[in-house]
């Protein structure tokens, strides 16, 4: 079996029913996601569109509006300043994602419940949604990686060149499966293999250099 990647986003966890109003655990280094906070120009139509794509409103002192889903706070406004300019396309922050445990029957309830989801992409996907919501915030809808802890594979391509791999791909290699792609290093993109052995380590062996582009974050034509 073999599995492609064009790209990688960041991705917080969205569980189905109601959502659990604490964060998840720390870390080893003890982080964990806290809060997004938003400066919204219309607080009633984002909350309700998180709320119809199941999180849990809060109301809390001082006029704060916020939206709990399971590891993340969304703050809806920020006291009494201003409402803020420009959404996520073209800023540094591209858009943010959501994991779902099925992507088609969950945006067949949002719809239900008056969420507006976008028209499929161009390489029309059943694995992969978008929401937007007025003020021009952008969250992706995927089933994630981590949906799939128990499969494994034994070849993986990446298709262009990456600063480095992450674990979350390289877990995926079944024994002696093997990764080959591309890593930037001194900013030449050269070959890269990558091997799972029979012990579980990896091993990995770099090659001559190559002629590809850079892999642009957020963005996987197919997975």
């Amino acid at each position: 079996m073999k599995i492609r990647f064009a790209g990688l986003c960041l991705v917080s966890t969205l569980a189905t029913g109601v959502a659990v109003a604490q964060p998840l655990p720390f870390n080893e280094a003890g982080v964990t996601m806290g809060h997004w906070h938003f400066v919204s120009h219309d607080v009633d139509t984002n909350r309700k569109i998180f709320v119809g794509m199941g999180g849990q409103a809060l109301s809390r002192p001082g006029g704060a509006e916020s939206v709990r889903f399971p590891g993340v706070l969304i703050n809806l406004n920020f006291g009494k300043a201003p409402p803020g300019k420009g959404g996520t396309i073209g800023s540094v922050v591209n858009h943010v994602g959501f994991i779902v445990n099925n992507v088609q029957e969950q945006v067949a309830k949002w719809k239900a419940a008056g969420v507006a989801v976008l028209p499929p992409p161009a390489f029309n996907r059943n694995d992969q949604a978008f929401v937007e919501t007025p003020d021009g915030v952008r969250i992706e809808i995927g089933d994630g990686l981590s949906q799939r802890p128990r499969e494994r594979f034994e070849r993986i391509v990446l298709n262009g060149a990456a600063v480095a791999i992450p674990d979350a791909i390289t877990s995926l290699l079944a024994p002696g499966g093997r990764l080959v792609g591309a890593l930037t290093i001194d900013g030449i993109p050269r070959l890269v293999r990558i091997g799972r052995l029979a012990d579980g380590s990896l091993s990995q062996d770099v090659g001559p250099s190559l002629r590809l582009s850079p892999l642009t974050p957020g963005v996987a034509m197919s997975l």
